[in-house]
C-alpha cells in the first residue's frame, strides 16, 4: 500500500472517487498489487515518450479509488487529521506499533486489545473461566470469573464485573458461534436478523444484568457475539458506555436506522473491527453507525477466527497489557495470531455497504425462506415436544391426584361403613336386650297373674 494517502475534505470528492463508483468496490481480500509495477517498462517508457500516443494516450494507469478513509494513515502533515490527533483528545495514546514489513501501524485502543480476548476467547469459555483467565483478568482491574451468566437457544453472555476502586466498566460478553451446537447455527440463520430471536427470549435478564452492574456497561462480541452486543446496545443505548466487536455480522436494518437517528449524547461509542478475507461481515443488514477498522491479514476466510489486534503487528503493546507471547500460550491462543500484511484502515461507517445489501437480500431474503422454515421447524419441534412432556406430566399428576382421591374415598367410605355397621350391630343389641328385657318383664307378669287367678278359684272352690 501507498505511504501518502492524504484525507479529501468533507464534502468534496475527487472526480474519479464518485460514490456510484465508490458502489461496486471490489472488497480487498488481500493486499492491492502495485498496477504501475505490473507494466511493462517499455510501455510506460513510450507512454512518457509520447510514442503510440493515438492509443496509449487514452489509457489512465491509476489504482481503482479506494473508499476514502476517515483520516490518513501514514500520512504526511497536510492531511486532515490523523488518528494519534483524534486519540489525543480523548487522552488514549498507545505507542505506534510497527507492522511485521517494519511499517508503521495506526494506534489502536488499548481497551479494544483486552476486549478483544475477552469476546473472542473467555466468552467461548463457558460457565467458569480458566486459571490463567482469572489471573490475567485480576491484574487488568476485574473480577477473576462471571459475575453471572445467562444461557439459551443460540445465546450465552457472562457478566465481568470490575474490581473495587480499579475505575473500569462492567463488560457484558456474547458468546459467538460453535458450530456444534445447532442453537447457535440457527440463530445465525435467523430470516429477522443473525441472533434477533435469540436476544428477544433473553433481554428481560440482560436488563437484569445491566442493572446489577449499577446501570452502565461496555457490550463485546465476537461473530455471533458481536451481533447480541448490537442487539443488547439497540434495545439499552442509554445504559451502553462502548460497543465493540470483532468480525461481526450486521444486524438488522431497522435497528441500525432507529439507532442512528439517537442523538449522539444518547447512543454509545461503536467500533467494528473486520479482517480482508472474512465473508461473516457482509451478512446480515446493516452494522451499528460507528468506526470500523479493516484488518489486511490477507485474504484466507481462516482470518474470522484469528486474533486481529493480539497478532505481532501490536506486540509492543499487547504486552504492555500483560498479554505476552507466554500468556498467549497460556491462554491457548497464541496459534490463533493474525498476521498483518498492511497498515489497518478506519472508515467514518461500514465500507462495504452495496454488497452487503446484495448478501442480504440474495442469501437473507429470496433464500430466507429455508433457514426460516428450519428455525420454525426447530422451535415448533421443541414446543411440541415441551407440550407432550407437558401434556404426559399434567395426565400422570392427574392419574395421581385421581388414585389418591378414589383411595381416600375407599378409606373413608369403609370407615363409614364399619362405623355404621358398629352403629347398626349396637342398635340390634340395644333391641335385643331392651326386648329381652320386656319379655322377661311380661313373662314375670303373666306368671303373676295366673298365680293369683289359680288362687282365687281354689278359695271360692274351697
Amino acid at each position: 500500500m501507498g505511504t501518502e494517502q492524504h484525507l479529501q475534505p468533507k464534502g468534496r470528492s475527487k472526480p474519479t472517487a464518485t460514490s456510484a463508483t465508490r458502489m461496486f468496490q471490489v472488497r480487498p481480500f488481500a493486499e492491492p498489487a502495485n498496477v504501475e509495477s505490473t507494466i511493462a517498462p517499455e510501455l510506460q517508457t513510450k507512454a512518457k515518450s509520447g510514442e503510440n500516443s493515438d492509443r496509449l494516450s487514452r489509457i489512465e494507469i491509476s489504482q481503482p479509488s479506494a473508499i476514502q478513509p476517515k483520516l490518513t494513515i501514514g500520512g504526511g502533515a497536510t492531511s486532515r487529521q490523523s488518528l494519534s490527533d483524534r486519540l489525543a483528545e480523548t487522552g488514549d495514546r498507545p505507542s505506534i506499533q510497527r507492522d511485521t514489513d517494519d511499517s508503521p501501524q495506526p494506534e489502536i485502543a488499548s481497551e479494544d486489545i483486552e476486549y478483544e480476548i475477552i469476546a473472542h476467547s473467555f466468552a467461548y469459555k463457558g460457565e467458569q473461566l480458566p486459571a490463567a483467565a482469572g489471573d490475567w483478568l485480576s491484574s487488568r482491574g476485574y473480577e477473576r470469573n462471571w459475575a453471572l451468566t445467562i444461557k439459551g437457544e443460540g445465546f450465552f453472555m457472562g457478566l465481568l464485573m470490575p474490581l473495587p476502586e480499579s475505575g473500569r466498566t462492567p463488560i457484558l460478553a456474547f458468546k459467538g458461534t460453535s458450530p456444534d451446537e445447532s442453537a447457535d447455527v440457527l440463530a445465525d440463520l435467523d430470516p429477522v436478523a443473525i441472533g434477533f430471536t435469540a436476544f428477544k427470549l433473553q433481554q428481560k435478564k440482560v436488563a437484569d444484568a445491566i442493572a446489577l452492574a449499577g446501570g452502565k456497561v461496555d457490550v463485546v462480541g465476537h461473530s455471533l457475539g458481536g451481533a447480541l452486543a448490537q442487539h443488547a446496545a439497540s434495545a439499552f443505548p442509554p445504559q451502553v458506555r462502548r460497543v465493540v466487536t470483532f468480525q461481526a455480522p450486521a444486524i438488522n436494518r431497522i435497528q441500525s436506522y432507529m439507532f442512528g437517528r439517537l442523538d449522539e449524547t444518547q447512543r454509545p461509542e461503536v467500533r467494528h473491527h473486520i479482517a480482508t478475507g472474512d465473508i461473516v461481515d457482509l451478512a446480515g443488514g446493516k452494522h451499528l453507525a460507528g468506526e470500523v477498522l479493516l484488518h489486511h491479514v490477507g485474504g484466507s476466510p481462516l482470518s474470522h477466527i484469528k486474533y486481529l489486534l493480539n497478532s505481532d503487528a501490536f506486540k509492543e503493546q499487547r504486552e504492555a497489557l500483560g498479554l505476552t507471547d507466554e500468556m498467549l500460550e497460556e491462554l491457548d491462543i497464541a496459534e490463533a495470531k493474525a498476521k498483518h500484511s498492511g497498515k489497518v484502515e478506519e472508515f467514518e461507517e461500514y465500507p462495504y455497504w452495496f454488497r452487503q445489501l446484495l448478501t442480504e437480500w440474495g442469501g437473507r431474503g429470496s433464500l430466507g425462506l429455508i433457514p426460516g422454515a428450519f428455525l420454525a421447524g426447530y422451535r415448533g419441534g421443541k414446543k411440541l415436544g415441551s407440550g407432550m412432556i407437558s401434556a404426559g406430566s399434567y395426565l400422570g399428576d392427574k392419574i395421581v391426584e385421581g388414585g389418591s382421591y378414589l383411595g381416600d374415598k375407599i378409606v373413608e367410605g369403609g370407615s363409614y361403613l364399619g362405623d355404621k355397621i358398629v352403629e347398626g350391630g349396637s342398635y340390634v343389641g340395644d333391641k335385643i336386650v331392651e326386648g329381652g328385657s320386656y319379655v322377661g318383664d311380661k313373662i314375670s307378669s303373666g306368671a303373676s297373674s295366673i298365680y293369683e287367678k289359680t288362687r282365687d278359684f281354689f278359695r271360692r272352690k274351697f
